[in-house]
Parts: structure tokens; sequence; C-alpha cells
């Protein structure tokens, strides 16, 4: 019942799976980027609405960054982890 947005979180930057195509933050970015600040205020106001962070092997650090912006902006999140370094199919999630 949830409506899941997916960050997925590698060494030096997230790539926000939001919109028609997914949009690359670099890591020194995440807390200045208003755009993501929007996102993040938009699930937050939407009770059934979460962040679901994708933690590759080498993007603990940029989780955690990402993570204290989701906290910032009292959006709700969760994680998994990823592993390897293939590409990641969200297709099941997307509306038919």
């Amino acid at each position: 019942d949830l409506e899941p947005t997916f960050v997925e979180c590698a060494k030096s930057s997230i790539v926000v799976y939001d919109g028609p195509e997914p949009r690359r933050i670099r890591t020194a970015d995440i807390a200045a980027d208003e755009e993501f600040g929007v996102l993040l205020d938009e699930i937050a106001k939407n009770e059934k609405a979460t962040v679901i962070f994708l933690v590759r092997d080498d993007g603990l650090g940029t989780y955690y960054q990402a993570r204290r912006a989701a906290q910032a902006h009292y959006a709700r999140n969760g994680k998994l982890p990823v592993l390897g370094q293939g590409k990641i199919d969200l297709g099941i999630f997307k509306p038919k």
C-alpha cells in the first residue's frame, strides 16, 4: 500500500528514480539540491509515500548523506542492499 520513490546510493552519487528519466545527483550536492528537497517535502506530505534507498556495496557514505536529507525533510524512508554493480530494473513497480 506504499508509494515508493527509489533512490540508488553509489560511491559518488545518488540516482533518483522519479519521473520519466532517472536523475543523478553528486554526493556533495545532495543537501543543496533544490529539486531533491522538493521531492522529499512531497513525500513527507503524503501518508503513503516513502523513499526506498537502494544501497550499493560502495554507497554507504552516500546513503548516510541522503538519509540525513530525508530526515531533515521528515520524509519516511527505508533501505535495501543492492549487491554488485548491474543495472537496476524497477519495471515491476511502474503502473501498467
